[in-house]
């Protein structure tokens, strides 16, 4: 997507998921900085998962307050740490 959205010289919005590259102990910082030095927003997207089983059958929606706070400052400040302060934002499963 990278590669056609440059070849066409269109800008566009990643929404990265960092919880799942931390789950599967993968780095992704490199490829999110690739990502936004061809121009392009990298913004938040975050699943309210209970614990760290987030594919299925497994995974559990865990809706809490205290859970959607953890989860949302948790990829926020994942974003951050990377040089990302995220303006936009979509969640997960339609949530």
């Amino acid at each position: 997507m990278l590669q056609r959205l440059h070849l066409y010289k269109l800008q566009g919005t990643f929404f990265v998921y960092p919880f799942r590259a931390q789950v599967a102990g993968a780095e992704i910082s490199e490829r999110v900085q690739e990502i936004a030095a061809f121009g392009h927003e990298i913004a938040q997207h975050t699943h309210f998962y209970a614990g760290t089983k987030i594919d299925k059958p497994d995974k559990v929606n865990d809706l809490s307050k205290e859970n959607i706070a953890r989860c949302l400052q948790r990829d926020f400040e994942t974003l951050c740490d990377m040089g990302f302060r995220p303006y936009g934002f979509t969640a997960g499963g339609w949530i």
